[in-house]
């Protein structure tokens, strides 16, 4: 007899089991297996199972398995509840766990120096059995192939089959050097910034356009670069040495604005906003490694940067 929709029994989970691992791999023989249990145990499970949902799960032969329309769904269903009751067991192991071995990260040049590697010390004396290897660069990189960890990325995510977490917000805006505009002249519209010497980080997915919202207005201005790198430390520093305007990131150009190296430019307009990730390589069950240190960076930076 079905029992009542949304009642579990005390023994389902373990018929969950056993109906889970029987459709991953559509062989009783297999699934038994990979349980330790004898083919007939598993057998009467699988049979259990049907008889309580009133519904067939698989259609059986002398050489093989598969599993029926019902048997499809149910599965879809069931491996979320397999898969969080893993993670809820994994969760509260962690508590007792402490990490080893090596941790690899890789961060674009700027952000991995100027925010997260002064995070690393004191990530490392709360873990002292894990090593960090920490890897900068603005290019990308294959997380699978080069066995990376953890990756930072900033802005819009093109690989599907990577997970993410959200870390903070990138705010940017037009800095330059008093220096430089008191030669140059101060632009007072976005419009300006064509008659004017522009620093441009060359990865930028915009291209040579520089966006800049107002209120409701979106103004798009293509600039043409005086100078452009892919490193934005270089831009900065050409930035505080007189060479035109660069847009930058607020994490970096925060120290210079204190001290009066750079000042804003066009400060009543604003610059979009870009999400910093933590991706991960879709596997069925995070490291514990990586699910701490992300959770690190979360409870240490600030919503933005």
């Amino acid at each position: 007899m079905r029992n009542n929709p949304g009642t579990i029994q005390p023994d389902r989970f373990g018929l969950l089991e056993a109906f889970s691992v029987a459709a991953q791999r559509l062989s009783f023989v297999d699934a038994a297996k990979a349980l330790n249990i004898p083919p007939s145990t598993l057998g009467r499970r699988i049979k259990k199972l049907e008889q309580e949902l009133g519904v067939q799960l698989f259609v059986r032969t002398t050489r093989e398995i598969a599993l029926t329309a019902a048997g499809k769904t149910y599965n879809e269903h069931t491996s979320k509840l397999l898969l969080a009751l893993h993670e809820a067991d994994l969760a509260v192991d962690l508590l007792n766990q402490k990490p080893s071995g090596v941790l690899k990260i890789n961060a674009p040049v700027s952000f991995g120096r100027i925010c997260i590697a002064p995070l690393l010390n004191q990530f490392m004396r709360q873990y002292p059995q894990l090593k960090i290897e920490l890897s900068l660069t603005d290019q990308y990189v294959d997380l699978v192939r080069e066995q990376i960890d953890i990756a930072i990325r900033i802005g819009t995510l093109d690989d599907s089959t990577l997970r993410a977490r959200l870390l903070c917000q990138n705010k940017r805006q037009l800095v330059a050097s008093p220096a430089y505009l008191k030669t140059a002249g101060t632009p007072l519209i976005p419009a300006d910034l064509i008659n004017h010497r522009c620093l441009h980080f060359s990865p930028l997915r915009t291209g040579h356009q520089w966006i800049l919202l107002q209120g409701g207005q979106r103004t798009t201005v293509t600039v043409t670069p005086h100078f452009s790198c892919d490193d934005a430390g270089i831009l900065l520093d050409a930035a505080k040495h007189g060479m035109g305007i660069a847009l930058l990131a607020d994490f970096l150009t925060q120290p210079a604005l204190k001290n009066g190296e750079l000042v804003p430019v066009l400060a009543d307009w604003a610059l979009p906003a870009s999400a910093i990730y933590a991706i991960y390589a879709d596997t069925q069950f995070l490291a514990q490694k990586s699910r701490l240190f992300i959770d690190f960076l979360v409870d240490n930076m600030s919503a933005s940067v």
